[in-house]
């Protein structure tokens, strides 16, 4: 298979990747690496993907928040610098919740 069609097989699977399941710019590269492609390719794949709106790392760290507002403010900060979102994309999302929704992070464990 010639590099066009392998770079085409290889875009059409990562953008239906991120149709299925929104991930972070770190976890999208992770999911490159282990496809084994090139960190050239790679780096063109997250460029394309963002300005598509489909690889968005403030988006998802706002939708992460609104979603495990019972966890806390300091264990979604964690979680989300875990998945490689930025502080700066963090405290966005959090600032997108009333601090009365969010709990104070109790030992609470709701997946």
């Amino acid at each position: 298979m010639n590099t066009h069609h392998k770079n085409d097989d290889v875009r059409s699977w990562f953008l239906r990747l991120l149709m299925r399941r929104s991930c972070t710019s770190q976890e999208a590269r992770k999911r490159l690496r282990e496809r084994e492609v090139d960190d050239g390719t790679a780096e063109t794949l997250i460029v394309e993907a963002q300005e598509m709106g489909f690889l968005d790392d403030a988006a998802y760290a706002r939708l992460f928040a609104e979603s495990h507002t019972s966890w806390g403010d300091k264990r979604i900060d964690y979680e989300l610098g875990h998945r490689g979102v930025s502080d700066e994309d963090i405290q966005e999302g959090l600032e997108e919740i009333p601090d009365e929704d969010l709990d104070d992070g109790g030992d609470e464990d709701d997946d």
